[in-house]
């Protein structure tokens, strides 16, 4: 089995026992890696980037090899944003391979994170453009369009509401929650139970403090909610696997309702007259509600990317949206 040898300084940051070791290879017609070896903040990082950027215009073609552990590992920042900006170096430097190291608990999803930035980077790359709108996986923590209806939108949809479940949707304002009954924003959901009226339905009001949590967390920190929905932290976490061939399952309430009727039905039992006080199957939409807008550019096949490095990728692939 073949190997492919990687050079590095004779000491730390001396190029030109680099250039002797990589002169020596290609002299003998021996495939190599050079890495100058990319050293942490506060501890040469800049010296370091010159040095890739150095070796590159000295030897246009050769093969380099950028560690970035350094960095993910050894700054306290979430590895995304700086994984896509040393990926970004490596796409301008035509550096074709990485070494990613995971040690920290904070870079659990460092590979996968690698992987999104190289194929996001290698596709805008060859279409000359930025290294936006195509994918919207490395947005972790906020989102770009976290809003999709204006608080005015909101109160128009919320008019037209005929029944008595609750709609719950955010706004730059806050936390809307309506039904025809009702319609209430706030910031906080705390704010919002005590003016549901569900004190005495633990199962709904469970689910409406569900909701209503995940919705704050969505508005505080500027992310896409969408009720009945799991928050989308891109590639930050892992996602079940979802066949979009067949229709959504009902959620949690409506399935919950069912079962309880099926029992009833079952044990002969007449259920009480009892008046909701507002119920939310979750797989019932309102006819003329606005869906939300997809994220553009997520999950979308991408131009056959290679890696910052060159191996063609054909399986995922990315390409240019425009955003509406």
């Amino acid at each position: 089995m073949a190997s492919v040898p990687v050079l590095i300084p004779k000491d730390h940051g001396d190029l030109n026992s680099l250039y002797r070791a990589m002169d020596a290879m290609e002299k003998k017609g021996l495939p190599y890696m050079a890495d100058p070896v990319l050293d942490p903040i506060n501890f040469g990082f800049m010296t370091s980037l010159e040095r890739y950027a150095e070796v590159r215009r000295q030897y246009p073609d050769c093969e380099i090899l950028m560690g970035t552990g350094n960095l993910t590992e050894l700054t306290d920042a979430d590895s995304g944003g700086v994984t896509a900006m040393l990926l970004g170096i490596c796409s301008e430097l035509h550096i074709r391979n990485v070494l990613v190291v995971h040690v920290s608990p904070h870079t659990r999803r460092t590979v996968q994170e690698h992987d999104l930035a190289r194929r996001i980077m290698h596709a805008s790359r060859g279409d000359h453009d930025l290294p936006k709108d195509y994918d919207s996986g490395l947005l972790s923590l906020h989102d770009r369009r976290p809003f999709p209806q204006t608080p005015e939108e909101l109160a128009e949809l919320a008019a037209e509401i005929k029944d008595k479940n609750f709609r719950i949707y955010t706004a730059e304002d806050g936390i809307h929650i309506f039904n025809r009954d009702m319609h209430h924003v706030a910031d906080d959901a705390f704010d919002l139970f005590p003016k549901l009226g569900v004190e005495e339905d633990g199962a709904h009001a469970f689910y409406l403090a569900a909701e209503l949590t995940k919705a704050q967390i969505a508005w505080q920190l500027g992310k896409r909610y969408a009720q009945d929905e799991p928050l989308d932290w891109g590639v930050a976490a892992p996602k079940d696997d979802e066949d979009e061939t067949q229709l959504k399952e009902a959620g949690h309430t409506l399935v919950t309702k069912k079962q309880g009727k099926k029992k009833q039905k079952a044990s002969g039992e007449t259920p009480p007259e009892k008046k909701e006080p507002g119920e939310t199957p979750p797989a019932e939409k309102e006819p003329g509600t606005p869906p939300a807008k997809e994220e553009p550019g997520k999950d979308k096949p991408v131009k056959k990317a290679e890696q910052a490095g060159g191996d063609k990728i054909p399986d995922r692939k990315i390409k240019k949206e425009t955003a509406s």
